[in-house]
């Protein structure tokens, strides 16, 4: 009788456990020229982001959601993950989200919703924890070990994508300058 309400007690812990772990995010809120509104702010980075993509088809497809009179762009992203390993079945991409909000000379830096894809093994939604915090057990010494390294690329990568968003709003459009 112990033994079964051991066990059902140690599974909903379990499940409790993975079900609040906190999805990894990064924000940041940019202070850019105040006089500037949020339809020129958002101008920028939308004319970038074309140029980015190569083409409004490429955009489009990449793009979430565009709305120029909320001041809000949405783009959904991915970086290679690849560790040069032999054989490494962790390789493959890391998918995530990028919004940004703006108003009048700021705008917010979100990026969220971060999911390893791997050739083989795949870490899922990557979150706050700092120990591998899936159920998974076949090769668990391997996905702790792999979950680390996968959030250090995360934590160095994710910087540089925000950098170059603020880059992107502190540079005029030659619309705007005086001619």
């Amino acid at each position: 009788m112990r033994k079964p309400l051991l066990l059902t007690i140690l599974f909903v812990i379990t499940i409790s456990c993975n079900c609040f772990s906190q999805d990894l995010v990064f924000e940041k809120i940019i202070q850019i020229d105040t006089t500037k509104s949020k339809e020129i702010l958002f101008d920028r980075l939308n004319s970038k982001l074309i140029d980015y993509f190569g083409g409004q088809s490429n955009f489009n497809k990449n793009i979430i959601q565009s709305d120029k009179e909320n001041g809000v762009i949405k783009i959904k992203q991915e970086i290679a993950y690849n560790k040069n390993e032999f054989m490494n079945s962790a390789n493959g991409v890391i998918d995530f989200n990028i919004n940004v909000f703006f108003k009048k000379g700021r705008c917010k830096i979100l990026i969220d919703n971060i999911i390893h894809i791997g050739m083989g093994i795949s870490m899922g939604n990557i979150t706050e924890d700092k120990e591998y915090p899936y159920s998974e057990t076949n090769y668990l010494k391997f996905r702790k070990r792999k979950w680390a390294e996968i959030k250090e690329f995360i934590y160095s990568e994710m910087p540089k994508k925000i950098s170059a968003i603020k880059k992107i709003l502190n540079t005029p459009l030659e619309q705007e300058n005086n001619w």
